[in-house]
Parts: C-alpha cells; structure tokens; sequence
C-alpha cells in the first residue's frame, strides 16, 4: 500500500500499488507512540452510493489495478491504470475517452494548474509529464493525443533520484511533493523538475519513515500524500498506521492514526494493516483509504467523522471496498475511490455538513 500503485507477485504476497496484499507481510507494531485517533462529537452521516464504472481487464474503461485518480480543469478524471502500464481518462460519469501509455506500473498521479499530466511510473524510477492535445474535432469524446513533455529521475539515492516512486501532490506553492517510498523520504521539485528539498530516513521516529518494515520495502512508507489549504504535507505510513504532518521545508508538526481493529484505525486486514492515500475536502477535512477496506473521514488532527466499507471484510457489493486506493473530488465536491482490487471506481456523494 505504498505510494506507487503496483500490483505484483513478491514470494507468497501480491503488491498492489505499492500496497502488500497476501500472505507473509510483517506485523504492524509501532514501538513509537502515537497520537490516538479518537472519535470526534460531530460524526456525521456518511456518503451517499451513486455509481460505479469499470471492469477487471485490459479493453478501453478496464482496470488492471486502478491506483490514481486526478481530475483535470474540466472536470475530466485521469486514471492510472497500473498493471496495464497506462493512464485512461474518463468524463466524471465513467465514460472512457482515451488512454496513453506511460511506463511500467503508474501510480501516482496530478495535474497541474496549466493542465499538464504529472505520473509516477513506479518501476521505471521516473516522474514523467505529458500534455493533452485535443483532437480537431467538435466531439467532445474524440480522443486526444499526449505528448511527453519531460522526465527525471532514475534508480537511486541521489537528489533527484528515486526509488519506487509513489503518491504525488502539488503544494500551496506550486511544487510538486513525491512520496520516494523504498528510499524512505520525500522529495520536492519545481514543476520544471528541479530539485528544492528533502527530508525522511529509514526509522520509526519523527520524520522518519518504514521501520518496523525492512529497510528495502516500500510498505513501509511514505506511500501517498496530500496537502492542506494552508500548505502542510501529510504522508501515509501502512505498517506503523502512522500519519506524519509537515511544513513544507520537512519540519515536523505532528503524527497520529492507528492500526487497532475499530472504527478511526486503520487494522483489520489479516496480512497487511494501515493507510494508503489521503484527501482533503473543501472543508479541510481529510480522506483516509486503508488496506481494512475502509475510507474514513477524520478532522486533520485524527478525529474520525464519518466512513465508509466494513473493516476486515472485502465485499465488491456497491459502497464497499477491496483494498481502496487513491480518492479525488470532481468540481461538484462528489466523492471518487479508486477500488483497486474489485477494478472499478466508485462515486460518492458526501454529506453536505459544516467545517467540522
């Protein structure tokens, strides 16, 4: 459940978009304390089941582990479609337009103000950008060509340098976050590709990331990534359960979540437990998928709201999960969820509430 989006065999285990599913994964304990995730008194009702769109294959609006969703200034949801090696993108009803290869297993994945596509193609260690040109044509649904405006990157440890590169995110200004899971850490660069700042090791301290987890695994974390309205970076750690807070320049500001077995926790799944991917609502409220087969709700510091899916039961019944990724919200504040394992995505409409 790390930050790329990948589904692939590793001894008895299937990883699937950075996220370890099957048997053998280490259990989650962490020796570090962590803030509790308490239930908050302003629960309130959770999203409402609209849709679903997609299929287990590799024909135009099929998925082979759908990780990333992002939607563009048209309100048009791009997709990464990582065992198929390419990203398809769809109006916000489900209706495939087009596609384009990218590289082997994509996962993250943003689009920038002047609607450049930023992907994280995982097992090629790059970030790699493209543009959409539309075709010259009145049909809106006729497909578009995509040019490769740039890469960088590369196996390794170097500024600059990945490895298994996961979740993006544009922040408050303008560069991009990217989650470099194995190598334990987060880098940022302009949106031209140069490098800005780093921070993260291996370890299960403050600012550090992957322990208890070997050091050359990606479940550890940090996985996937968001950003606040005020500019602050959260990051995902599956196996200590753990959600880290930073200021841009990697400063520290708080961490909390949990791995226990009830609702605001992120356990239940019997071979791998903890968050995936994260979300922010226009409230600044925040999304947490997880590997229990959950999507939460929570206030930034961790109180749980509302959610979604039953804990430690994977259904493809509409509403509920099987091992849920990415999240994402079209223009209209309606809820997306990539769910990985039953190939769909799912729409949601949230309940209309108050800043919590």
């Amino acid at each position: 459940m790390n930050a790329v989006t990948i589904l692939r065999a590793i001894g008895n285990s299937l990883m699937v978009g950075g996220v370890l599913i099957g048997s053998g994964a280490t259990p989650c304990r962490c020796d570090e304390p962590v803030q509790p995730t308490l239930a908050s008194s302003e629960q309130i009702a959770p999203p409402t089941y609209l849709a679903a769109f997609g299929a287990h294959g590799s024909a135009d609006g099929q998925f082979l582990s759908p990780i990333g969703l992002a939607f563009d200034a048209d309100d048009q949801l791009y997709i990464t479609d990582a065992q198929n090696n390419r990203v398809q993108r769809f109006t916000r009803d489900g209706k495939y337009l087009d596609k384009f290869e990218v590289g082997s297993f994509p996962g993250g994945i943003a689009v920038a103000a002047d609607g450049l596509i930023y992907v994280a193609v995982m097992m090629d260690h790059k970030i790699r950008v493209y543009r959409r040109t539309a075709p010259d044509s009145d049909k809106q649904d006729a497909p578009s060509t995509y040019e490769l405006v740039r890469e960088w990157g590369g196996k390794g440890t170097a500024d600059g340098e990945f490895d298994q590169p996961g979740g993006l995110a544009f922040d408050k200004e303008g560069a991009l976050v990217v989650c470099d899971q194995v190598n334990h850490r987060v880098q940022r660069f302009t949106a031209e590709g140069k490098f800005l700042n780093k921070w993260g090791e291996y370890g299960d301290q403050p600012g550090q990331f992957g322990a208890p987890q070997k050091p050359n695994s990606r479940v550890g974390g940090p996985c996937l990534t968001a950003v606040d309205a005020e500019g602050n970076i959260y990051t995902t750690e599956p196996t200590p359960g753990r959600i880290q807070k930073f200021k841009p320049d990697g400063s520290f500001l708080a961490a909390w979540g949990s791995n226990e077995v009830r609702d605001g926790a992120f356990g239940g799944n019997a071979t791998l437990v903890g968050p995936i991917a994260l979300l922010f609502d226009r409230a600044g409220r925040l999304w947490v998928s997880s590997t229990n087969h959950r999507v939460q709700l929570f206030t930034p510091d961790g109180a749980y709201l509302t959610g979604l899916g039953i804990t430690g039961e994977p259904s493809s019944e509409p509403g509920r999960f099987h091992v849920p990724h990415t999240m994402a919200l079209d223009r209209h504040g309606l809820l997306y969820v990539a769910d990985t394992l039953n190939q769909r995505v799912q729409k949601f409409a949230p309940a209309a509430t108050a800043h919590p």
